[in-house]
């Protein structure tokens, strides 16, 4: 069955060359326990949610809480300012940032000489933009040049960046500095990793076309709009709609208010009462990891993440299912023989112990 958004898609005159429907399954992330969320961003395996009193890490299915007493405004990924990864980083409100490091917060806006920052996203590998208060700031890790953008957000990608402006969309070059306006009320946009554009309205979805013009891609009643990699994502009363190059697919939401965020490999994350990620890729997920990730993990973050993370002060990396049917019988005779693991200070309940015993005699 065509979801009810679809078919006034087609009545209203939008030809496409393929309308299907798609089944997105749920990716178990542990986040059930989480609230709504203000911020999220990812990097290689680890994702970090922000609430707005509350810091989450997610990583390898261990959910992990930082500590902090700030207040969030947003996340972010951006290239490290010192040239080794990946940072992960949060943006309080009072317009601070911080990068999370080895699972606390570090406050790194000095490195930048910027104060009153409101979002951060990168256009490409080497760049950062920062949204402020009446500029953007952009860095390419040597300089931090400003630009005398006032925006009211700030979307990243395939070198480019772009925001709202009162009635109109701003595209912005950082290297050319070339900027390409927009005539559009847009509720949301974002940019591929071509940096084309897309636009949102309360009614319609326009993309950028090689001649720089706006064309109508969709009409519906929009809600929120989230652009990732290649994939478009939009939500349409009580469907979820993804634009895949010039395929167009829709799904029941459960959630009609939740906020869209887009990943770069095609997944998605409801932000609505509790962050949700979906998935349209079919692998299934192997029953032992499954396993582990319902039984093992919310132990493993209470008792053991402190020390058996990847690069852990143990140096021993115990937080995935493989990590540990490949040492069961070592983590028997810790656990249930000489019960010297975890050390003193990290409690583990007996119930606690009978569930890793269960799961270490079993592997599943």
């Amino acid at each position: 069955m065509i979801p009810k958004a679809l078919v006034f898609l087609i009545l209203a005159g939008c030809a496409h060359p393929t309308i299907t429907a798609q089944v997105l399954q749920p990716v178990d992330t542990n986040t059930a326990q989480l609230g709504t969320a203000v911020g999220i961003a990812e990097a290689d395996s680890r994702v970090l949610i922000l609430e707005r009193d509350r810091a989450t890490l997610i990583r390898s299915g261990v959910a992990i809480s930082i500590p902090s007493s700030r207040r969030w405004r947003s996340a972010g990924a951006i290239p490290a300012a010192d040239g080794a990864g990946t940072w992960l980083v949060a943006i309080d409100e009072a317009g601070d940032l911080y990068r999370l490091r080895d699972n606390a917060f570090e406050a790194v806006s000095d490195r930048y000489g910027l104060r009153h920052i409101h979002t951060a996203c990168s256009p490409k590998p080497e760049m950062t933009a920062f949204l402020l208060d009446d500029e953007v700031a952009v860095t390419d890790g040597a300089r931090v040049t400003r630009w005398p953008l006032r925006l009211t957000d700030l979307v990243c990608g395939g070198g480019r960046i772009a925001g709202r402006a009162p009635h109109r969309v701003i595209v912005f070059d950082p290297v050319t500095a070339a900027v390409r306006p927009y005539t559009i009320d847009a509720i949301g946009l974002g940019l591929d990793d071509t940096g084309r554009l897309y636009a949102a309205t309360k009614h319609a979805l326009y993309v950028a076309n090689d001649a720089q013009t706006l064309d109508r891609r969709y009409m519906g009643h929009i809600r929120s709009l989230a652009v990732a990699g290649t994939h478009a994502w939009l939500s349409d009363g009580e469907t979820l709609v993804s634009i895949d190059q010039s395929e167009l697919r829709g799904s029941p939401l459960a959630d009609p208010t939740a906020t869209l965020h887009a990943v770069t490999n095609g997944d998605l994350w409801l932000l609505g009462q509790h962050p949700m990620r979906l998935t349209q890729r079919h692998a299934s997920t192997p029953a032992p990891t499954m396993a582990w990730a319902h039984t093992v993990a919310p132990i493993f973050a209470r008792a053991c993440a402190a020390c058996h993370l990847p690069n852990g002060r143990a140096g021993v990396d115990l937080s995935t299912a493989p990590a540990w049917q490949s040492r069961r019988d070592l983590l028997h005779q810790r656990l249930q023989v000489d019960h010297d693991m975890p050390p003193k200070g990290h409690a583990l309940s007996d119930e606690d112990r009978a569930t890793l015993a269960r799961w270490l005699a079993s592997g599943t």
